[in-house]
């Protein structure tokens, strides 16, 4: 028996059983999983990931009491209840009839993609879905690291510590010293993060500790590996009244501007082109401006998005050989692992993915203009 991050794990906890390798997950399409989240000195609060591959994703933060402005904290079993009756997969906005944070359930915050952009959640005024920004994004907050941690267990900046059960599913134990959206570090005495990670792929539980104090730690009590779900689920309704235009503007790429971008990335192995926008941000006196696209299997299982920055960047990572003698460097993250790579004397391009092999792949396929 092993106890990790007050996690009870049935192990058969032996030297060396760091560098084995967690299971490869079946290909998944969606899922939906609520969590109970703690922060030290802070009433615990309700996040559900509600996702359809690739680019569908809804991510809500509920309150467990009757005020978000309230000094009390809550019972555990309070919350825990209020967390295994909030809506798991229900349309993103369900339960908003009294108003965010005026009854357990009520949408404190979140994030929603669909077809039409980026939408956040805005409680000024009437609540509601704001759009942020136009054109295809990556499913919200989608977090399937079991690519990304077998490739950091490689490099030493992770290692299996054993099993466990949350929500009535198995999940194995693993170690390393980030969480999800930071770059991957090995564990140490100032951070350290243990996951449990399902059969599928999904983070069932997330525990970090900080300069030895405990940072942040979520259990999920509702998981479903496969809900029946369609665009239709992602719908950003209600709007929220009197939510400002968004401040990123975007428009589609033209056949004629996709030709100018360099590089190019080949389309290969099933991946399709999915779509290309720029996006433009403007502030008093200035005005910046992005482009990006996406490529996704017909499946919805593997994604890759190619951003073009208009500035030359070399991150700290794991080298990696592209097509035409050039070099890139991989940043692993639990969110979205980046490839950055060189695309002129003032420019990158940085390739994103939840799979470090398809980046590697990817990167052999990127052609540059003579």
């Amino acid at each position: 028996m092993l106890i990790v991050g007050g996690l009870l794990a049935q192990s058969s906890t032996v030297p060396g059983l760091a560098s084995r390798l967690l299971p490869a997950p079946p290909p998944l399409r969606s899922y939906a999983v609520t969590y109970l989240t703690h922060y030290p000195g802070a009433t615990p609060t309700i996040e559900q990931d509600v996702v359809l591959l690739p680019f569908y994703g809804s991510y809500l933060v509920r309150s467990t009491t009757s005020s978000t402005t309230s000094s009390h904290h809550t019972a555990p079993s309070t919350a825990r209840q209020a967390a295994r009756q909030a809506p798991p997969g229900a349309p993103p906005g369900a339960g908003t009839g009294k108003g965010p944070g005026r009854a357990p359930g009520g949408i404190e915050g979140g994030t929603l993609t669909n077809s039409s952009g980026l939408w956040t959640w805005r409680i000024a005024k009437g609540p509601g879905w704001a759009l942020t920004e136009g054109g295809l994004h990556p499913a919200a907050e989608a977090l399937l690291p079991v690519a990304t941690l077998d490739l950091a267990i490689r490099h030493l900046d992770a290692g299996i510590l054993g099993t466990s059960r949350v929500a009535g599913h198995r999940c194995n134990l693993v170690e390393t010293g980030n969480p999800p959206g930071e770059p991957l570090s090995p564990p140490s005495s100032r951070s350290s993060v243990t996951l449990c990670i399902s059969r599928s792929g999904v983070v069932l539980s997330e525990r970090w500790t900080l300069n030895g104090k405990l940072a942040e730690s979520k259990t999920a009590v509702y998981f479903d590996p496969a809900p029946k779900l369609t665009a239709a689920a992602f719908a950003a309704k209600p709007r929220a009244q009197g939510a400002p235009p968004p401040a990123v503007g975007t428009i589609a790429l033209t056949k004629s501007a996709r030709r100018k971008l360099t590089p190019e990335l080949a389309p290969f192995d099933g991946l399709r082109y999915a779509g290309g926008w720029v996006h433009a941000t403007s502030t008093p006196g200035t005005a910046s401006f992005g482009t990006e696209e996406l490529y996704a299997s017909r499946s919805g299982t593997r994604m890759i998005e190619v951003r073009y920055q208009g500035y030359r960047s070399t991150p700290p990572g794991i080298p990696v050989r592209a097509a035409g003698g050039r070099t890139g460097y991989l940043q692993l993250n639990m969110l979205l692992d980046s490839l950055t790579l060189p695309a002129g004397p003032s420019s990158s391009v940085v390739l994103e993915s939840t799979s470090p092999a398809l980046l590697e792949q990817a990167a052999l396929h990127l052609r540059w203009q003579s």
